[in-house]
């Protein structure tokens, strides 16, 4: 344990000659690509995920602007721009790994050595579209509490009452996430249930679900009754994504356009919307990808 304490000092003094601005850690080239915290890196590092050069790598080093760094055997630069589209089924779980054993996202990718971070409204025990993805400008837009009008459909045991309507109209039991963008009730064709269709432009799922709590009580279906059916102009419909469990790589075009979902908010709106939810004590939430 003494040497090896011993050989990754050695390792961490050899700094490249070449000049400070193009070099960098490891660790630090895999967080600033791939998203992840320094802790993060150096799990992957020590996992024997990560080559240099071809070269695999057991501890931290010193790297230059030439030097090519894959994890899983995927480039830097390949896992930067790559994105998937995912329809999430209910009870999948968003972290790479799970002691409960329960089933991942990692599952459902097509290619299983790629390391991407899930990002979107969906907590573990709703459904719908999400991306995979390790762009920041994506995972930052889709964090809660950023402006992406973002479609549910809520399945409920028993119609809504008028009063019902009239509090989620109002937004009464949304707290700081403020009124929803529009509501509609229907009755979904082929199982006769009844279905309330919700787009707010910041809630995540489960504030949502809190929300409906509030008020429903019991008439929400308590496992799987809560989908993202669409964020901003795309939805599991147009995407070809009907089949939960379904994933697909994300087109360049569809990613422009849901960027684009955010340009509908002026620099006043965002500053006062943010200004709310820091005065409710919200916080954007910090996300690890898998290793």
């Amino acid at each position: 344990q003494q040497q090896k304490q011993q050989q990754r000092q050695r390792a961490l003094q050899r700094q490249p000659c070449s000049s400070s601005s193009s070099a960098s850690l490891l660790t630090q080239r895999l967080s600033q690509t791939l998203l992840l915290s320094k802790t993060d890196s150096l799990a992957l590092i020590q996992r024997h995920r990560v080559t240099v050069n071809g070269h695999l790598q057991r501890m931290e080093r010193w790297l230059t602007a030439q030097d090519e760094v894959a994890v899983g055997g995927h480039l830097l630069e390949e896992l930067a721009t790559t994105s998937y589209w995912l329809h999430k089924p209910p009870g999948v779980v968003l972290t790479p790994e799970d002691p409960l054993k329960r089933p991942t996202f990692m599952r459902l990718l097509p290619d299983k050595s790629l390391t991407l971070a899930p990002v979107g409204r969906l907590d573990d025990n709703s459904s719908g579209l999400m991306l995979l993805t390790n762009r920041r400008p994506l995972a930052d837009l889709l964090a809660a509490g950023s402006p992406c009008p973002t479609t549910y459909e809520v399945e409920l045991k028993h119609p809504l009452h008028s009063r019902h309507l009239a509090r989620l109209e109002r937004g009464e039991t949304f707290g700081r996430w403020g009124p929803p963008k529009s509501l509609h009730v229907g009755i979904e064709p082929e199982t006769g249930s009844y279905q309330l269709r919700i787009e707010h432009d910041f809630a995540p799922a489960s504030a949502l679900r809190t929300a409906l709590g509030r008020l429903l009580d019991r008439n929400i279906v308590a496992y799987g009754g809560l989908t993202c059916v669409g964020l901003g102009e795309l939805n599991l419909e147009t995407l070809g994504l009907e089949e939960e469990g379904s994933c697909r790589p994300a087109t360049e075009t569809e990613i422009e356009q849901l960027l684009s979902s955010e340009s509908c908010w002026t620099t006043s709106q965002l500053e006062d919307a943010h200004r709310g939810f820091q005065g409710e004590g919200h916080h954007r939430e910090e996300r690890s990808l898998p290793m």
